[in-house]
């Protein structure tokens, strides 16, 4: 085909289609900007028990080890209550037990070994109950357990070996209850659990072998209650549980193997309750924690793995056929742990094969078993444990990835979770810097203790306010929005709590904006979006519940946009995004369930989109995300389950897209991005597994990119993250496990871009970038720990940038932003702690870059022509060199525009 020469007048007209190539910029190394942090660190180590308002745990600053604490306030907000051993080794109290108005606990103060210790919340009333086995060994109490006005535990005096012990908070009122296998043996009681107005333990009187006892409190009154397996091996009861007026343990008879048993309590009412497997094989069930007259626990069988099951108390067991829910189908399984019961349901960590080990939470009903929330995105989890219920909500320990082990408080709502991180002036282990934004050429940024300003140096660095960042009741680390030439950002003091603040980028221009619920709750702005020159997001007053606010950074501009559920109730609108002028979001008026809405910061303006699922239980669109002109978003309609919809933010433009997996069931679809106008996103048709999917808006537009692993398992992509048009993610085709992949939008064009970590394993990327027309990522590759690397799409263009950890632990970087020519990244060198650092990017010069803006385009064609047709302006070497001829010609220009319009041969970089 013969193209014409175009004329520069032509070339000129062609400018608005004309396309700019990614800057060539290669890493240079990367390097601390400045150790916010030099303290130590905080960690949460323990279960709390509740004590009033307030919880007490066991937690570490990084100085005193680990130590008695106290969560309180709101937000909350921990405080280190008493230092029973001096030094950083700490007395690491455990067995945190609520008994009245007393918390026990057992610690090691460094004289007396682990003793039983007492607090009423305060530091004058934490002492040691007794010092049960004199000298430095102790008598290492366990097993704690609060039974009328008294507490039970196991401890071992010395001479009678490991016994059931009693006490009621006193020195003298603390006493052996019974020497049940007499001799320094002891019978080494385990599982306490009060229930139906006794104690039960498990207890081996080396006769009986270990098997279920029972106990008023008294010598007379403790005995073995049941002898569920003769002779002296025993059928070892654990994990008891009351419910229904009935006693539930896992026992091995030595003929169904270790199985579910219920009790009435009393001598020779136990029985096998469910037999999972049947026959002498052990489904070994664990985790038994009952809710009302249900009995929840995990347990595993040979089709679909460790999974959670549930059964009624009254249950006739022949008619339970599987577990409650296939959390992870196969027989690998979810592996649930941590149950607990939390006002009407139950909570738990597992693994779907998708988001690592998080929280998921269960009513009873296969629908009602959910992810709870997702803290740390991506394959590792956040592994919450030491979970406790607060009525409907609850308290639980999570790694989200930035922080560390971290305390956390929900109220029942994955919106209303949030980490509750030590109060002002307590040291953390990392600055944790996030949110990081430019204003006017300088970095702004938070971390646990302020807002920061930096111009990438140490002494350039500073601190603006001495404010909390992050950890409202919202349930988020925090978010800074540039907004009409400021700053809007969330921000905590003891005071105040958590409301909106404003800074011009000095220390004496940051202050609140609005106190927009007086006194130290805070309104806990959350869910911010910019929508022109205002500020659009969630908040409570106090009065109204949670609801939509609007900002323009002043006090009087500050403001309710609508009760959308008048009066205190809260809508509690979630997943803003802006579109053309407004901003989408699901809410929940009390009529119709959580359902799309839209507002321009208008009262009148605000309303619902379209209400796609008539009634009280709403659609609940999730997963918001903005391409090609339109909203997409997850629903479900009430017949086809969760789907994908869009909407234009108009009710006639609101529609299902495609029922990618027909049926209630629904596809799920999530992790989505866009990407030249293109939605992708994970979802599950019932054939492939949870696999790649794209969408353009349309029913024949919608389709599986990719089976990256072929047949019904599931290659569980997610973390996409657009660079250019392309698209990248994380996926595992089963033969080299979760490996970043790279797609042009294409079947045949999209492939596995490297395997980081040869073999099954995977290097499980995550945090994925693009900047600077690179890609940017967190992996490991099975040697150095997570760290940070480089992509550019191409075969051999990943690379590892610099391993800032050296050893298998890894920095676990996490990119934050680039602005000019760094890139600024959260990243722990296993000396400061998690900090800010700084990765240079070296501009490289372009061929055929004529006009030196470091871009490829049309005015760099002109440019050529005109330079060749007169001198002046014109920079030399490669710059007018596109072809690489060495000479400068007619045939630079065409060599550019064939790039630039039919993507020719790339000129690339200069040598």
């Amino acid at each position: 085909m013969r193209h014409a020469l175009l004329s520069p007048a032509v070339i000129l007209g062609s400018l608005a289609s004309s396309a700019a190539r990614p800057e060539p910029l290669e890493a240079q190394p990367a390097r601390l900007v400045k150790d916010l942090n030099p303290l130590g660190r905080f960690v949460a180590l323990s279960a709390p028990a509740a004590l009033g308002d307030r919880l007490l745990l066991a937690a570490d600053d990084g100085a005193s080890g680990s130590e008695l604490w106290v969560l309180e306030g709101s937000p909350p907000a921990a405080r280190p209550l008493a230092e029973l051993r001096s030094g950083s080794q700490g007395s690491e109290p455990r067995d945190l037990t609520a008994v009245g108005a007393l918390v026990f606990f057992t610690a090691d103060d460094g004289v007396r070994g682990r003793e039983l210790w007492r607090t009423d919340g305060t530091a004058g009333g934490t002492r040691l109950v007794k010092d049960i086995r004199e000298g430095p060994e102790g008598s290492d109490p366990a097993h704690l357990a609060a039974m009328g006005g008294r507490l039970y535990f196991a401890a071992d005096g010395g001479a009678e070996g490991r016994e059931l012990w009693a006490s009621d908070g006193t020195e003298g009122g603390t006493v052996l209850v019974k020497d049940i296998r007499p001799g320094a043996a002891g019978s080494d009681p385990a599982w306490l659990h009060a229930a139906l107005g006794r104690l039960y333990f498990a207890a081996d009187d080396g006769a009986s072998g270990r098997e279920l006892w029972a106990s008023d409190g008294t010598p007379a009154g403790t005995a073995l209650l049941e002898d569920v397996r003769a002779g002296p091996e025993g059928s070892d009861p654990r994990d008891l549980a009351s419910a229904g007026g009935l006693l539930f343990f896992t026992a091995d008879d030595g003929a169904s193997g270790r199985e579910v048993w219920r009790s009435t309590g009393r001598p020779g009412g136990a029985a096998l309750f469910l037999d999972v497997l049947g026959g002498p094989a052990s489904s070994d069930p664990s985790d038994l924690t009952a809710l009302g007259e249900t009995l929840f626990f995990a347990a595993g069988d040979a089709a679909t793995g460790r999974e959670l099951w549930a059964a009624s108390a009254a249950l006739d067991p022949g008619r339970l056929r599987g577990p409650l829910a296939d959390i992870l189908p196969g027989p690998q399984g979810s592996a649930p742990a941590h149950l607990t019961a939390a006002g009407s349901r139950v909570f738990f960590q597992a693994q779907d094969g998708v988001h690592g080990a998080e929280l998921w939470v269960s009513d009873g009903t296969a629908d009602g078993t959910r992810l709870f929330r997702d803290l740390r995105e991506g394959p590792s989890g956040s592994s919450p444990s030491h979970i406790l219920p607060l009525g409907e909500g609850l308290f639980f320990a999570a790694e989200d990835g930035v922080n560390g082990l971290q305390p956390w408080l929900s109220d029942g709502t994955p919106e209303g979770s949030a980490r509750a991180s030590a109060g002002p002036g307590v040291p953390t282990q990392s600055s944790s810097p996030r949110s990081l934004v430019e204003l006017d050429g300088a970095l702004y940024f938070g971390v646990f203790d302020g807002l920061w300003r930096s111009d990438g140096t140490p002494e350039g660095t500073v601190r603006l306010r001495e404010i909390f960042f992050g950890g409202g009741a919202g349930g988020f680390t925090g978010f800074i929005l540039p907004v009409d030439g400021r700053l809007l950002l969330g921000a905590q003091t003891p005071e105040e709590g958590y409301e909106l603040w404003a800074t011009d980028g000095t220390s004496e221009g940051t202050a609140m904006v609005k106190d927009i619920l007086p006194g130290p709750k805070g309104s806990n702005p959350s869910e911010a979006v910019r929508l022109g020159r205002t500020l659009l997001f969630k908040a409570d007053d106090g009065a109204w519940g949670q609801e939509l606010w609007r900002s323009d950074g002043t006090a009087a501009g500050t403001a309710l946009v609508k009760d959308i559920l008048p009066g205190p109730g809260a809508s509690a609108p979630v997943f803003l995004t802006e579109l053309n002028g407004v901003v989408l979001f699901a809410a929940d008026d009390g009529v119709r369930g959580k359902e799309l809405w839209r507002s321009d910061g208008g009262e009148l303006r605000t309303e619902l989109v379209l209400d796609i699922r008539a009634g009280r239980d709403g659609s609940v669109p999730s997963a918001l995300a903005a391409a090609g002109g339109l909203v997409f978003f997850s629903a479900d309609d009430g017949a086809r389950g969760a789907e994908l919809w869009r909407t234009d933010g108009s009710p006639e433009g609101t529609r299902l897209v495609r029922d990618v997996l027909p049926g209630p069931r629904g596809s799920a679809p999530s992790s989505m991005a866009a990407a030249g106008g293109v939605l992708y996103f994970s979802a599950d048709d019932g054939e492939h597994g949870t696999e790649i999917w794209r969408s353009d808006g349309t029913e024949e537009g919608t389709r599986l990119l990719k089976d990256v692993f072929p047949g019904p398992e599931s290659s569980f992509p997610g973390l996409p993250a657009a660079l250019g048009e392309a698209i990248c993610f994380s996926a595992d085709d089963g033969e080299h496990g979760a490996e970043p992949w790279w797609s042009d939008g294409t079947e045949g064009g999209t492939r596995l871009l490297v395997d980081i970590a040869p073999g099954p394993q995977g290097s499980f990327p995550e945090s994925l970038l693009a900047a600077a027309g690179k890609l940017f990522f967190a992996a490991s590759d099975g040697e150095s720990g997570a760290e940070l690397w480089i992509a550019d799409g191409r075969e051999g263009g990943t690379t590892l940038v610099q391993d800032i950890n050296p050893g298998p632990q890894g920095s676990r970087p996490v990119p934050l932003a680039a602005v000019r020519d760094a890139l600024y990244l959260a990243a722990d060198d296993g000396a400061h702690g998690r900090e800010l650092w700084a990765l240079g990017l070296e501009r490289r010069e372009l061929r055929g870059d004529a006009d030196g803006d470091g871009k490829l385009n049309v005015t760099d064609a002109v440019r050529i022509l005109l330079c060749l047709f007169r001198s002046g302006g014109c920079l030399e070497g490669c710059a007018m060199d596109s072809d690489g001829s060495g000479d400068r010609s007619i045939r630079d220009a065409l060599h550019l525009l064939s790039y630039l319009f039919l993507r020719g041969p790339s000129p690339g970089p200069c040598p």
